[in-house]
């Protein structure tokens, strides 16, 4: 019975099922897969095993964890079921920043946690427990509904959500070779990082297909069709050389979003993802403009790990190339210093995350890079002719 029940609860919600067989409680297999980063105090062995243990019959729980991840729980006919993690919202890349910040996960390991994020599915815990119930009633004539209990070791600091604004549906098949001829546009944009024009290609494309274009033109699975576009969104931005790291982190973000939206949302989030990438592929564009592929080598490595403390020894070492070498080629191909090129990708990160209210100064300070405060705010009004502070109220009039 558990082996079915598990089955169609992964299969009809598309959840990750783990079941504790025979009182058995080795949570190390669950542990490994769903927090071997340790970034959650609920999710590990000790929680785990103590608040299992406690569970009482006839009740469903779902535990959220101090990252806002969440679990739902429940024992059946003397087997133990756990389902997820999952997230009941989307968690964009600032409020992961934050909540990473209140957690004290380093700078070096936020990357980590974004994808995190950006992998688990989006859930209702009412939507989960129906389901759950449907499933066993099918199996088990004389069960009956299950309590509820939610166990929450998360604050909620988060500002608004945003909004996005559906697009109207009005397909016409005359539109088809302009279409493809803006399709082309668009990756041609996306590999050459050229966010107005791109901006302007998806508008066009909305009023030539809106919403249904994607299921017309390409597949009566929209799911399908996002997934045949954000391959190709992806190849363009591969040719242009952005690292794959930025790339998946983007391309996943926007992945869970499709998943848990309607098809009218999904032009609008592919609207978003495609501006983004081209975001990241010009400021990438912007930054490493060099010949040698050891250099362009070292630009990715630079542009992907900025917030690390990265000397030029460790860097000569890791490309296995002399310090004065590397130093000579890097100015040589880039115009900068190395240290002069890592302060600018820098910088460059805390202009956009001083564009939302989720950190402090300070803490932005230190995720891209800065232990010193006071120094970052000289760096940064140095570049920008004004303090983070200035700036971070100037881009909000």
């Amino acid at each position: 019975m558990d082996n079915l029940l598990a089955k169609l609860m992964n299969n009809i919600l598309n959840i990750n099922v783990f079941v504790i067989r025979d009182g058995s409680a080795d949570l190390k297999p669950f542990i490994a897969e769903h927090n071997k980063n340790h970034f959650s105090i609920q999710l590990d062995d000790t929680y785990l095993s103590s608040f299992l243990g406690e569970m009482d019959d006839h009740t469903f729980y779902e535990i959220v964890d101090n990252l806002n991840e969440r679990i739902f729980a429940f024992k059946y006919q003397e087997e133990t079921f756990i389902l997820g993690p999952y997230l009941k919202r989307f968690i964009n890349e600032m409020e992961a920043i934050k909540i990473g910040t209140d957690n004290s996960i380093s700078p070096a390991k936020m990357e980590a946690l974004k994808l995190q994020y950006f992998a688990l599915p989006i859930f209702d815990s009412y939507h989960i427990e129906n389901t759950v119930n449907s499933i066993i009633q099918s199996l088990d004539d004389g069960y009956r509904p299950y309590l509820y209990v939610k166990h929450n070791h998360y604050k909620d600091n988060r500002g608004n959500n945003q909004r996005y604004v559906d697009v109207e549906d009005d397909t016409s098949e005359n539109d088809i070779y302009a279409k493809y001829e803006i399709e082309n546009d668009l990756l041609y944009q996306v590999e050459h990082g050229q966010v107005e024009e791109i901006k302007l290609s998806m508008q066009n494309i909305s009023n030539v297909a809106r919403e249904d274009y994607l299921i017309s033109f390409h597949a009566s699975n929209p799911q399908a069709a996002m997934a045949s576009y954000r391959t190709l969104l992806r190849k363009s931005a591969e040719k242009s050389g952005l690292p794959v790291t930025i790339i998946d982190r983007i391309i996943s973000k926007y992945t869970q979003l499709m998943l848990s939206s309607s098809p009218s949302e999904q032009f609008s989030y592919l609207s978003g993802l495609s501006i983004e990438l081209t975001s990241e592929v010009r400021n990438y564009l912007l930054k490493v403009k060099c010949e040698s592929p050891l250099i362009k080598r070292v630009c990715e490595y630079l542009f992907v790990h900025y917030s690390q403390n990265i000397a030029l020894e460790s860097l000569s070492e890791r490309f296995k190339i002399s310090p004065y070498y590397m130093a000579h080629l890097f100015k040589k191909e880039t115009g900068k210093t190395i240290r002069e090129f890592l302060e600018s990708i820098r910088l460059m990160r805390a202009e956009e995350m001083l564009k939302d209210n989720y950190l402090s100064i300070s803490e932005i300070a230190n995720l891209v890079g800065y232990s010193d405060n006071n120094y970052f705010s000289k760096v940064f009004k140095k570049q920008y002719r004004m303090t983070p502070s200035e700036y971070r109220l100037s881009s909000h009039k």
